[in-house]
């Protein structure tokens, strides 16, 4: 071809008017990773770039964004380095921002002035109607002393959208404050658009005295007649609705009796004059050898970190079917296992 000759001789490239060192050409790069995104207002977007070397001298290269529309902001966390090097640039939607598309460029520029330009589309949006919020004030898991008082911690509700919708919260508990057991409170609520959502909180019930449970080895001291060790275990229960009360399913190693047993700090009170075993209406039912038993007492609570010990002092006043009575001041001493 006439006027223009080109040679490539070993690392020089010549022309037709003349040949230079294929290393002091300006360094050629390519910008990757550039496409068309979808954003919606008020969200954001990070896109991952690549800034390639293909050639020449090494130099540094800045990338920049232009075309942006005003609500729309564009930040990069590594702009500038020598190729080969990754860049994220992050788009960021005011929410304020009218949908449609927007065409925007982005631009490498070398330190010796080559510009390499890559466009791409911006589509702006309506964002997705998003959930409403609960936050729940406190802990979701509550432990609650039996007959204290329950109060709700409280709780907010947002939702984008519609903002503070706290007051449309719908509350469903089932907390019984008298009764010990594991309870749950439902909290729902539901923005403009029927989006709803629902939180639980779990709120235990608890007799402070719920570590004492459990079985008790056990034996009667009679007076004046010596002691018995008993066959079986007594079982010793935390009551269900007094707190600081104990349930105590035997006493003299009667079977079948609930008797409560009152705990104030070390001492233990036994209810005054507790009936138990054969009457005329409940027929002879075997409990207590088919005798009417009266029990009344108190005693001391001893070793509560380690092994409990109940040492309990009553009396015991009993009646046969045709009312003759026998009394007996007796000591049981529970030990738990």
């Amino acid at each position: 071809m006439p006027g223009r000759i080109y040679i490539l001789l070993g690392f020089l490239i010549c022309f037709s008017g003349g040949c230079t060192d294929e290393n002091n050409l300006s360094m050629d790069f390519k910008i990757s990773g550039v496409k068309n995104i979808s954003v919606a207002r008020g969200e954001r977007y990070a896109l991952p770039l690549k800034v390639l070397f293909l050639g020449g001298e090494k130099e540094k290269v800045t990338i920049n964004v232009e075309g942006l529309a005003a609500g729309i902001t564009g930040e990069f966390d590594h702009p500038t380095d020598y190729p080969d090097f990754e860049l994220t640039l992050t788009f960021n939607v005011a929410l304020s921002f009218i949908p449609g598309n927007d065409t925007i460029t982005i631009i490498g520029i070398s330190e010796s002035g080559k510009i390499v330009e890559r466009t791409m589309v911006l589509i702006i949006t309506d964002p997705p109607n998003h959930f409403p919020v609960i936050t729940l004030n406190g802990s979701n898991f509550i432990d609650l002393t039996l007959n204290d008082p329950w109060l709700e911690p409280g709780f907010t509700a947002t939702d984008v959208e519609d903002g503070d919708i706290t007051s449309q919260v719908i509350v469903t508990s089932s907390v019984n404050n008298n009764y010990m057991s594991t309870y749950s409170i439902k909290y729902e609520v539901t923005d403009s658009d029927g989006y709803i959502t629902t939180r639980f909180r779990t709120i235990k019930v608890t007799n402070s005295l719920q570590s004492l449970s459990g079985n008790y080895s056990a034996t009667t001291t009679i007076q004046g007649l010596g002691v018995y060790t008993w066959n079986s275990y007594a079982v010793v229960s935390a009551s269900p609705t007094k707190n600081n009360f104990l349930i105590l399913g035997r006493l003299t190693e009667c079977y079948g009796l609930e008797l409560e047993l009152e705990v104030n700090g070390t001492t233990l009170t036994l209810p005054p004059q507790s009936q138990f075993g054969y009457n005329t209406t409940a027929g002879n039912n075997g409990i207590c050898d088919s005798i009417i038993h009266f029990f009344s007492g108190n005693g001391t609570l001893t070793n509560i970190s380690t092994h409990p010990k109940f040492t309990i002092n009553y009396t015991d006043m009993y009646k046969d079917s045709v009312g003759n009575a026998s009394s007996f001041y007796k000591t049981d001493v529970l030990i738990k296992q």
